[in-house]
């Protein structure tokens, strides 16, 4: 069954998806710069970046909350605020537009010390702490309250329900053995090379420490995994239609689908669900301008190479093949015994939420996309 709104009421859908899981060769395909529904954002979203790029710059990225200062938390209570007063005043303003949005968030980003907390450092580690959420008035009084009606179990975002239930929900998922190496090479090559090089692997200073608890807290499916299941608790059968019979939100897409033969087929069906323009899509583009690539800082150029310099799908970036045992001799012959090895243990721990996640995912089978049960 498809959507009982309006036609022409705008659309707000979010990508919730993990780093390196392809979402700029998505964005690229949809050709958001061309979608008339939607008011494009200039950075596709991640609006929530900045609380996280504050923790892993005051090494809190993977450390309990109970080892936080009051400084810490309240200036990373505050950036979570001002994220969420940005996207809100982002959202009212393509409101007035008479537009809708299309953004992406990093589940990482979304997610709440205190809940992050109890699940890497377990229970005890978090008792007698009242979980983060942010407050949609703004107001100091409210913020310094946790409102409970507005959160429900398994909320593990910084976020009240109703807002993540404003936003129609698409969960973008890539294979663990792509994604994790590929985040692991892009934080070696800005900054911690000289400490992870085979032939440092017995530097065990403390800052490689702290970057192993933030990877600890970086590699893992679970928040990804968790929202999702949270929305399919928490929909009404009414939040669940989309525009397209037979497709359900929360919708999950695979990287590795949108590489694919019938990549054209399902981004048809799929643009239609969430309110896009199909004949908008695209499988071919000019390479980015030299002018624009000049302005990318040097994290931007390495994350967006890729992207940059192509003109269409770049084959041979699927998991089609991929032996996990092959791939883990691989690593450790890159990123040295200790480290390549420690990568094979963080992909095969993510393996059973992305196979979850995985089993969901849209599909082309006799030319109709269907949600595996």
């Amino acid at each position: 069954m498809s959507s009982t709104t309006s036609e022409h009421e705008p659309r707000f859908n979010a990508v919730f998806s993990n780093p390196r899981t392809a979402s700029h060769l998505l964005f690229k395909l949809l050709n958001l710069a061309d979608q008339s529904s939607v008011r494009k954002h200039p950075d596709d979203g991640y609006i929530f970046m900045r609380p996280t790029m504050m923790r892993l710059k005051r090494g809190l990225g993977g450390k309990s909350v109970s080892e936080w200062t009051v400084h810490d938390k309240k200036s990373v209570q505050s950036m979570f605020q001002k994220s969420y007063d940005e996207l809100e005043r982002w959202r009212q303003d393509a409101q007035a537009m008479g537009k809708g949005a299309y953004l992406k968030f990093h589940c990482l980003e979304l997610a709440e010390p205190v809940s992050e907390t109890r699940w890497l450092h377990g229970v005890d580690a978090a008792r007698g702490m009242q979980s983060w959420t942010v407050s949609p008035t703004g107001s100091a009084s409210a913020r310094g309250t946790r409102l409970r009606e507005r959160k429900s179990e398994g909320n593990e975002t910084c976020l009240p329900d109703a807002t993540l239930k404003s936003w129609r929900p698409t969960f973008l998922i890539r294979h663990p053995a792509l994604v994790l190496p590929s985040l692991l090479r892009a934080d070696l090559e800005f900054g911690t090379d000289a400490l992870f090089s085979p032939e440092n692997e017995e530097d065990a200073s403390g800052y490689r420490r702290a970057w192993e608890a933030a990877k600890e807290w970086q590699v893992t499916f679970h928040w990804q995994r968790q929202l999702l299941e949270w929305f399919l608790v928490n929909l009404t059968a009414e939040e669940m239609y989309t525009d397209e019979d037979d497709v359900f939100f929360p919708i999950v897409l695979d990287a590795d689908d949108l590489q694919s033969p019938s990549a054209p087929e399902l981004l048809t069906r799929y643009t239609r669900a969430v309110g896009l323009d199909p004949e908008s899509v695209k499988f071919e583009w000019k390479t980015a301008p030299k002018e624009e690539v000049d302005e990318m800082n040097i994290y931007e150029k390495r994350l967006l190479d890729t992207i940059s310099t192509s003109t269409g799908i770049v084959p041979g970036k699927t998991a089609q093949g991929l032996v996990l045992e092959n791939e883990t001799t691989k690593w450790r012959a890159e990123f040295g015994e200790r480290l390549g090895t420690k990568l094979g243990k963080w992909v095969k721990a993510a393996m059973s939420d992305y196979e979850r996640m995985h089993s969901m995912r849209l599909t082309v089978d006799d030319d109709q996309v269907v949600r595996a049960p």
